[in-house]
């Protein structure tokens, strides 16, 4: 085994670089933010509406989300030396201050790379040990700094282990990783989407006041640098991670313990009350408990509820959750009536919920849903809900009931739907490029025949049949 070499902070720092997106909200012409934010950073600025375009060292990127009173942009700057980052930092959060405005769902996400020419780690972060970062990275020092943060859908927490069977034993649990499903979405607090490619990017830095703090900021990035370093240049786990494990998996040990018996679940998850077409019935549940043990076992992992009522509906082939306090936590592919949500919400159909702070994905709002600063995509609301302060990117889905003071993009305006003049709605851009033309568009009549004399005398036309076919 490789001993690893030993590298001062100074030598850390001075191999790494950094990428960063400020997103905020601006009055102002979008010409005007583009050359301040160009004497700021002493670079190229480019406005786009792309959000594929990525910046360069040279360039950066100003992409403009949508148009209105007050516009959303993203101001990403391509990869820095992290010592040369304060010169332009501060100076970036201070015109933030003076001429933008944050809210809560406005981030400073923060790509990080090293130069492993330079730093010649054990390990380098495309194929670095996930489930040690997941386990060493103290979301608790990150939210103190940022306490906005601490139930953003925009920077869900990464301390959940998920197991993709129900058989892995105490054993086995420190090999997380062919037994744990790793947290990997753009919207975790570390997005790990990119490792693979040798890029980690984190999200924990935003919330309404981010621009106030750039001392914390500071604090942050350093403590993302030496964080991800010691991940990297360590191959062992120590006692603390250790403990941090066994403490991550805790629900786990305890659920499997209850996950061939319902009558051990009945008896240790008293307000977590299973039923089957309305029937709860020991012996029904009993009967049924292989069919239903896995749908469970997601709820009280993967969304931490441990109090609501679960109905499987045997004809209609889908199951039911009722009376649920979900917090900070993923739900997907379930009905879901009269509970209070936030975190993240993909594949359901709601009634009578709650959604606070949280993201809804190709979901639908049935009835007498109350969402209120959530981001929303591809999601159908018919009458009766009610969407407050919200972000709706739809892609088409019908938007049917009460909008106040959000933004509507792509999306179909229902009949019954009723906006408030606080309402932006964006419908999607009309392409004026016109097609391109093959070849040249010549107007003048062409003399094929003329062209015909060019060629050898002793040619011979053929036709359109094959010459080289032997007669």
């Amino acid at each position: 085994m490789r001993k690893p070499k030993t590298y001062s902070v100074k030598e850390v720092f001075d191999s790494t670089q950094l990428g960063f997106t400020f997103e905020f909200y601006c009055s102002k012409k979008s010409q005007f933010v583009v050359e301040d934010l160009k004497k700021i950073l002493g670079k190229n600025v480019v406005l786009t509406d792309e959000e594929q375009i990525n910046p360069t060292y040279t360039s950066a990127i100003l992409l403009k989300e949508y148009d209105g009173k007050r516009s959303r942009y993203q101001f990403k700057v391509g990869y820095q030396n992290y010592n040369d980052t304060p010169t332009f930092l501060n100076t970036i959060l201070f015109w933030i201050n003076e001429n933008a405005s944050l809210d809560y769902s406005t981030l400073m996400r923060t790509k990080i790379i090293y130069n492993f020419n330079e730093l010649n780690t054990l390990t380098s972060i495309s194929n670095m040990d996930i489930g040690k970062m997941i386990i060493k990275i103290d979301e608790g020092y990150l939210h103190e700094r940022f306490p906005e943060m601490t139930e953003s859908p925009y920077a869900m927490s990464i301390k959940r282990l998920v197991p993709y069977n129900m058989t892995v034993n105490a054993s086995q649990i420190v090999n997380l990783r062919n037994n744990f499903k790793y947290p990997i979405d753009t919207f975790y607090g570390l997005d790990l989407t990119e490792q693979t490619r040798g890029e980690l990017t984190f999200n924990y830095i935003g919330g309404p006041y981010y621009s106030e703090r750039p001392a914390q900021i500071k604090e942050v990035l350093e403590y993302y640098i030496l964080t991800t370093y010691q991940v990297l240049n360590s191959d062992i786990y120590t006692e603390s991670m250790i403990a941090e494990l066994n403490k991550l998996t805790e629900n786990y040990r305890q659920f499997r313990k209850c996950y061939y018996d319902s009558q051990k679940f009945i008896d240790n998850y008293k307000e977590f009350v299973v039923y089957i077409d309305l029937n709860k019935g020991p012996a029904i549940v009993e009967a049924q408990w292989f069919q239903l043990r896995d749908h469970i076992a997601r709820l009280v992992l993967e969304s931490n509820v441990k109090k609501c009522k679960f109905n499987w509906d045997t004809e209609m082939g889908v199951f039911q959750v009722k009376d649920a306090i979900i917090e900070n936590s993923t739900i997907k592919n379930f009905q879901i009536i009269n509970s209070n949500i936030t975190g993240v919400i993909e594949n359901c159909h709601l009634w009578k919920t709650k959604i606070e702070n949280s993201r809804i994905i190709n979901s639908t709002l049935v009835n007498r849903n109350e969402i209120e600063e959530c981001y929303l995509e591809k999601v159908r609301a018919d009458k009766s809900n009610k969407i407050t302060e919200s972000y709706i990117v739809n892609f088409g889905e019908i938007i049917n009931c009460d909008v106040n003071e959000s933004v509507i993009k792509n999306a179909g305006i229902g009949d019954q739907a009723k906006l408030d003049e606080n309402c932006l709605v964006i419908n999607p851009r009309v392409n004026n490029i016109k097609p391109s033309v093959f070849g040249i568009d010549v107007k003048e009549v062409r003399d094929y025949q003329w062209i015909k004399t060019l060629r050898d005398p002793g040619y011979k036309d053929k036709g359109y049949g094959n010459e080289y076919k032997e007669e």
